[in-house]
């Protein structure tokens, strides 16, 4: 026992040394603001993540016209499949022009709709951003033909995808929250 309090003695001697008359305070200082500076880059690397995401979802965002939003939707279910295709468009057009009652610009609409989805980056995101707005702003009705809308839209090219079934159920379990009934 005593050669291991002797040791440890030693070792505490050096150490105080190195701290008083070597460069042991330099080190840890160098170890402290290098510690630092990484959690300050982690810091600013997760803002310019969350900024960029922000950027993203910008022009998803900006559409506040709910009809603008079920086009975005629309889009977002088509593209789980791949590139939106002529079909899937005319599709989309339709429901435009048939159920959201839009005669006007609807090429132009089918525009921004489809650079919105593209840029708010998965499909998942397109729904999510537009569960609030489609609960703030739509009947029962309204809820029962944008689901229809999607449905329609993705039984194009043979039907639903699996991916594009489990987004349309995983959006309707968010648009009829909890309680299983559609808003009123």
């Amino acid at each position: 026992m005593p050669f291991f309090a002797a040791l440890f003695g030693a070792v505490m001697t050096g150490v105080l040394y190195w701290l008083l008359y070597g460069n042991g305070r330099e080190v840890i200082s160098h170890w402290l603001d290098r510690r630092n500076e990484q959690t300050r880059d982690e810091a600013d690397a997760a803002t310019a993540m969350r900024a960029r995401v922000t950027e993203a979802r910008a022009p998803l965002r900006a559409l506040n016209d709910p009809r603008d939003v079920a086009a975005a939707a629309m889009v977002a279910v088509a593209e789980c499949r791949g590139e939106l295709t002529p079909e899937q468009g005319a599709i989309i057009l339709e429901q435009m022009r048939e159920i959201l009652g839009l005669d006007l610009d609807l090429t132009d609409r089918l525009s921004i709709a489809i650079h919105a989805a593209r840029r708010a980056g998965k499909p998942e995101f397109v729904l999510d951003d537009s569960v609030s707005l489609f609960r703030d702003t739509l009947s029962t009705l309204e809820c029962e033909q944008l689901l229809d809308m999607l449905q329609a839209v993705s039984t194009v090219h043979g039907g639903p995808t699996d991916r594009q079934a489990d987004l349309i159920r995983r959006f309707e379990g968010k648009l009829l929250g909890s309680t299983g009934t559609r808003p009123a």
